[in-house]
């Protein structure tokens, strides 16, 4: 999954708060999302390993990012 400044996001039409963490737990960005696919800039991040934690009102996930 390394990407190197968008990252892309699919959705099937829900509200979503996006959050951007380092492996510390510490919050670099929060996006709340509504819709289907969604491209968010991260390029201004170092190359690095980041956690993308994704909730809506049912649920939450959590997914390592390896930016190159």
């Amino acid at each position: 999954n390394p990407f190197s400044g968008i990252l892309n996001i699919s959705a099937e039409n829900e509200n979503l708060e996006v959050k951007i963490l380092t492996l510390e737990g510490r919050v670099l960005k929060v996006i709340n999302l509504v819709g289907n696919n969604t491209s968010i800039d991260l390029s201004y991040l170092n190359a690095g390993v980041y956690i993308v934690y994704i909730e809506n009102d049912k649920t939450n996930t959590f997914q390592k990012i390896i930016k190159r």
